[in-house]
């Protein structure tokens, strides 16, 4: 898409599609009802014990599915219909949430009742989040694309402000119960969104790809893309640490300050007005001045700052804007990450990149919020909040070898593929594995830069599907090198060839202009078969005596 296009675009185009519409309110009911549901699971948490650790602890449980279901949920929205695994995710959730309110109302909410529902509530999440973000192009244009996700973000940061004031104001009135029975009923207003949405049916290129296929194809993409590395170490630096914000307030509020719940969800909605301000008029701002790592460093070191002023805060008053300045930073670090992540993300593989992301996300709050509720238990808060705005500095020098301009500069848009395949006998889709040949003739002077160029071509091949890669040189012609590598199937080969982006075009003709020869590089398409399996089954094929 190009900036002449987005930009042309109002941000509030996908609200006038009624679809689009009603389950951007439906979500945004949601997450009002969850907000409402996680301050009021803490506030509870906070009168039933008296440990920092149960209370920090919180944001792990509910993580911890997340980190271990989100890659296989969204290797799964990419092999099952969505539509169909959001009603089971969103069916689920409302039922453990409907079991949470009766448990409130009836009195029998204990502390590994909130800990078991919060652990519950994850998975859903887990199976819920990859599918709903892969919806989206379902649900709008591509040129309304950039803002039905910033209308997204909006959603959640407007619970964020909105969700802990309401429910401080209702705890502090009614009890948590209301809370927790206004979350059960924003689940099925989703829910009854989602069961009214009928997708268009899109036919497929190719045969769907299998469970364990398409999460394979998500590791190998990974291991073998600099980019999506980049943002995913830089993800869980930043989250790790500015975890401790969320993950030491309730702490802070409750055993230091002893603010009642109304206070209380005053300071957690002053941190979802932050990140309002700087969505809407903070970050468009920043970003047509910031470089994206110049930004990292901005919000990294503005979280930083808070972290050391929660430290000297001993009012509301005082407290209140620091949480507001955190808010602001918090959004701003996660927002350019996930641009980044998503210049980082090939059509093909977003669904399952955009999981491995929130594993990595969910991960590091889990263990950010273990991390710094057990140094709060064993050396108290101060030094807590010292320690993590400490790490957090330091994880700027990350930039160095992490640098968050890496994504940018790819293509990723889908090219048209180049190759076709003319055989006798065309293999079937199940054949395999698949050996691919590939003959370049280079000349001595090209041979440095022939080797250089075939560094990326590696990796291009390597997370677009191939198992094994390997370059030879002919010790007879010097000048003959043979490329080769592995596919596990002839539909996984097709699908490298669908998987095809433009800037890996550009790679591919950075080696052919280094072939030195009339005709093309020549390409060979090898059956690979296992003689140990032919020798075993019966088959009445007569034994040829070679001299090899």
């Amino acid at each position: 898409m190009s900036a002449v296009a987005g930009s042309a675009v109002s941000p509030w185009a996908p609200l006038h599609r009624p679809v689009f519409r009603v389950i951007w309110l439906a979500s945004l009911c949601s997450g009002i009802g969850s907000t409402m549901n996680d301050t009021a699971a803490v506030w509870t948490m906070s009168t039933l014990s008296s440990s920092p650790l149960l209370l920090s602890v919180m944001a792990t449980v509910s993580a911890v599915p997340i980190f271990f279901l989100s890659l296989p949920a969204g290797a799964l929205a990419d092999v099952l219909e969505r539509r169909r695994i959001l009603l089971v995710a969103q069916s689920w959730m409302f039922a453990i949430a409907t079991f949470l309110s009766a448990a409130a109302w009836l009195g029998w909410v204990k502390p590994w009742v909130l800990l078991a529902v919060a652990a519950a509530l994850g998975t859903g999440v887990a199976f819920n989040t990859p599918a709903w973000g892969s919806i989206m192009p379902d649900l709008v244009t591509r040129e309304e694309m950039p803002a039905a996700v910033t209308l997204g973000s909006l959603a959640l940061n407007i619970s964020r402000a909105i969700g802990p004031a309401f429910a401080g104001a209702l705890i502090a009135s009614f009890g948590p119960a209301v809370c927790f029975s206004l979350n059960a009923g924003s689940f099925l207003v989703v829910l009854l969104a989602i069961k009214h949405w009928q997708p268009a049916k899109k036919p497929r290129p190719l045969r769907g790809e299998r469970f364990l296929g398409a999460l394979g194809a998500a590791c190998r993409y990974a291991a073998h893309a600099p980019a999506m590395q980049t943002v995913l170490v830089r993800n869980f630096a930043f989250v790790f640490c500015g975890v401790a914000v969320t993950s030491l307030l309730p702490i802070q509020a409750t055993h230091r300050l002893h603010l009642p719940a109304s206070q209380f969800g005053l300071l957690m909605g002053a941190f979802g007005c932050g990140a309002i301000a700087m969505a809407v008029a903070g970050l468009p701002r920043l970003r047509a001045r910031l470089t994206p790592d110049a930004l990292m460093h901005l919000a990294t070191g503005g979280l930083g700052a808070v972290l050391f002023l929660m430290i000297v805060a001993n009012q509301l008053a005082e407290l209140l804007p620091v949480t507001f300045l955190g808010g602001a930073a918090w959004i701003a670090g996660i927002s350019n990450l996930s641009v980044a992540g998503q210049a980082a993300m090939p059509a093909w593989a977003r669904g399952r990149m955009n999981a491995l992301s929130m594993t990595v996300m969910q991960g590091s709050i889990a263990l950010g919020g273990l991390t710094w509720g057990q140094i709060t238990s064993s050396l108290g808060l101060t030094a807590a909040l010292a320690l993590a705005g400490g790490t957090l500095a330091i994880t700027m020098l990350l930039a160095i070898k992490f640098p968050l301009r890496l994504p940018y500069g790819l293509n990723l848009d889908a090219a048209v593929p180049i190759t076709a395949h003319s055989f006798s006998e065309p293999p079937q889709p199940d054949d395999g594995p698949i050996v691919v040949m590939v003959e370049y003739f280079i000349t001595g002077p090209q041979a440095a830069g022939f080797l250089a160029a075939m560094k990326p071509l590696r990796l291009h091949r390597l997370r677009d599907g191939a198992m094994r890669w390997s370059l030879s040189q002919d010790l007879t012609d010097p000048t003959r090198f043979v490329e080769e590598f592995t596919v596990e199937s002839w539909a996984e080969h097709l699908r490298q060839h669908e998987r095809m982006a433009k800037s890996d075009t550009e790679i591919h003709a950075r080696v052919r202009a280094l072939h030195n020869a009339t005709e093309p590089p020549r390409v060979h398409h090898l059956l690979a078969h296992d003689v140990r399996l032919a020798a075993s089954a019966k088959s009445e094929v007569s034994l040829v005596s070679t001299n090899t």
